[in-house]
């Protein structure tokens, strides 16, 4: 053969030439449908099938769909089909046959077996879930060996919503779409609670039977993030740690799981209730909990916070002492640096720079939400300005200037000529106040973005230890009443009732008599002890026509003037043609301590 014959080719015996792509397209494809792997190559990746009554087909690992591991035996389903760059035809997707997990599952870990891909013991899992875990659920029983176990645990029913699946490679790993995929830890039996922080637990909390450990937060995420413009957003729709979120909720919902530790926040243990509360609402993408996740320390002058590698992104730290603060308020101001500088960094999924200013708004609550849901009336007056730098922990917030007493702050707005103090720092001033008194914050509602001169204000709930519940308003009294005066007990006033039980209709009546006192004309005379309030027709969810008001005591706030409360009572049709204006100190002596009377706030409660 010469040297063109070479170039040319090769000549072909007639019917020894290849079918050609575009040859192969001219015939007819085998149809789609079940099939059995007859082979697979672990290493390279390929295998064959054989089509139910039809030809072998070829496939890649690259066509499997739906978490499918491959391995001969195997009945799948092949839902598309291709012509193969060699000629013939290949499956270019499919996916396990419908009924066929159990048999998939024997011939997989029989492989395993035959691998020497035997399941680690439970200590090691146990190390594992400690050193590189992001959470870990407590689980009642111990799930089933194997993976029919874990398919039974993690179901598709409960992966499906959250846009994720179960896969083995040959560990079990959670795929939450595209390439993000996370390794999960299943314990056949308990998780020692040794080494776990259980301050949040009390001590007969149950160990469980077995665990369920989601991997994460550890590695080299952080540093992607410096170099990456568009690091993934663990927060996002359909981030990380919202899946994890979703996926715990529904576990401990179920009933599956009764705790939760989670690891980066410092092996913090948590009892499932306590945990969804911090959790917040998954499914709201505006929540984005720092509670759930992180953790804050305290050590040599600092506060810290504990876990925000899990998000990738570097733990922060501020100074717990200031010049001038009380020990108590100096370790509040540090407390909502650190965890609006972790809100920030969540909310925006980004770093914080290098001499960037931090603006620490006085008494800020600092939740799931953004910053305005949890504050009404949130304000940058007196705020705390930190500048951030490296150092402690990750991140270090150095204070600009020095951050007033609270109740300094009250002593200079109370006055008329004053602005009125910033909401959350004259709700943190009541409550820490009201905490001082044995009682304690169980739940509140905001009451904001209304018409001037009503005040955003909220209604707290407080539960005082003979079990009982104070409902009281919390902002009204942060403004002056017009016309009101300290002498004669008017000036700044909140509203409560001391009742057996609470509800949102209390909650609701006594905001709309807060209101009211600052919607009256400022001609008006001002409201005050042992006044009666008349309503022009039945106002609010529980019909009130007219409440006096009893005086229960002032809260002094550590400097300036006291705040009043005042008790409203509820008054019939009768007592309001009976009871004059000047007959009704007498009639609020007279049923002060009536339980007739006090039980008429929860006669239109439903279930009161």
């Amino acid at each position: 053969m010469g040297l063109m014959d070479w170039l040319k080719g090769r000549k072909k015996e007639p019917g020894t030439e290849a079918a050609t792509p575009g040859e192969a397209q001219r015939e007819v494809p085998p149809s789609p449908g079940p099939a059995v792997i007859v082979s697979f190559d672990r290493g390279d990746g390929v295998g064959t099938l054989e089509l139910e009554g039809g030809p072998q087909l070829r496939f890649g690992r690259s066509a499997c769909r739906a978490g499918l591991e491959p391995v001969p035996s195997m009945r799948v389903l092949v839902t598309e089909i291709e012509p193969h760059p060699r000629g013939g035809w290949r499956a270019r997707a499919l996916q396990p046959a419908p009924g066929s997990e159990v048999a998939a599952d024997s011939l997989l870990e029989a492989q395993d077996s035959a691998l020497g891909h035997a399941p680690p013991p439970l200590e090691q899992v146990v190390a594992t879930a400690m050193e590189l875990g992001a959470l870990t659920l407590l689980l009642a029983q111990a799930p089933e060996p194997g993976r029919a176990g874990i398919r039974k645990l993690l179901s598709p029913e409960l992966l499906e919503p959250l846009g994720a699946r179960l896969e083995f490679s040959p560990s079990p790993m959670l795929n939450l779409g595209g390439s993000q995929s996370v390794r999960l830890l299943v314990g056949q039996g308990p998780l020692p609670v040794t080494g776990l922080d259980r301050r949040f637990v009390s001590p007969d909390l149950p160990p469980g039977a077995g665990f369920l450990t989601l991997l994460g937060g550890v590695g080299m995420g952080l540093k992607l993030r410096h170099i990456a413009p568009n690091h993934p957003d663990a927060l996002g729709p359909e981030g990380t740690l919202r899946v994890f979120g979703k996926l715990a909720q529904q576990l401990i919902q179920a009933g599956t799981a009764h705790a939760v530790v989670v690891h980066r926040a410092g092996q913090v243990l948590f009892d499932a209730r306590e945990w969804l509360r911090r959790l917040g609402a998954p499914e709201d993408l505006r929540c984005r909990s720092l509670g759930a996740w992180l953790d804050l320390g305290e050590s040599q002058g600092m506060l810290s916070s504990y876990g925000m590698d899990v998000a990738d992104l570097p733990d922060v730290s501020a100074p717990s002492s200031g010049p001038g603060l009380p020990e108590g308020e100096a370790y509040s101001r540090a407390q909502e640096a650190v965890l609006l500088a972790c809100h920030t960094m969540l909310h925006g999924n980004r770093l914080l720079a290098d001499g960037e200013e931090l603006v620490v708004p006085l008494g800020v609550a600092v939740g799931a939400f953004p910053l305005e849901v949890d504050n009404p009336g949130l304000s940058e007056a007196f705020a705390a300005r930190y500048r951030v730098q490296p150092g402690g922990r990750g991140l270090q917030l150095v204070p600009v200037a020095p951050v007033p007493r609270l109740a300094d702050v009250w002593a200079r707005t109370a006055s008329v000529s004053g602005g009125p103090m910033p909401f959350p720092a004259y709700r943190q001033l009541l409550l820490s106040q009201m905490e001082a008194k044995g009682l304690r914050k169980v739940a509140s509602v905001s009451r904001d973005n209304l018409p001037a001169p009503q005040p955003p204000h909220e209604v707290l709930v407080l539960r005082s230890q003979n079990g009982r519940f104070v409902t009281m308003t919390c902002g009204i009294g942060r403004v002056l009443q017009p016309r009101g005066s300290v002498e004669q007990d008017s000036a700044h006033l909140e509203f409560l009732l001391n009742l057996p039980t609470h509800h949102p209709m209390i909650a609701e009546s006594l905001s709309l008599i807060g209101r009211m006192l600052h919607a009256r004309s400022p001609e008006e005379p001002p409201w005050a002890p042992e006044h009666r309030v008349r309503f022009g027709e039945p106002t609010g969810p529980l019909g009130m026509k007219a409440v006096a008001l009893a005086w229960a005591g002032h809260v002094e706030l550590g400097a300036g003037p006291p705040v009043g409360l005042l008790v409203p009572m509820l008054m019939t049709d009768e007592e309001l043609v009976s009871v004059s204006s000047g007959m009704v100190p007498q009639w609020i002596e007279q049923h002060a301590n009536s339980a007739e009377v006090l039980g008429r706030w929860l006669q239109k409660v439903p279930s009161a």
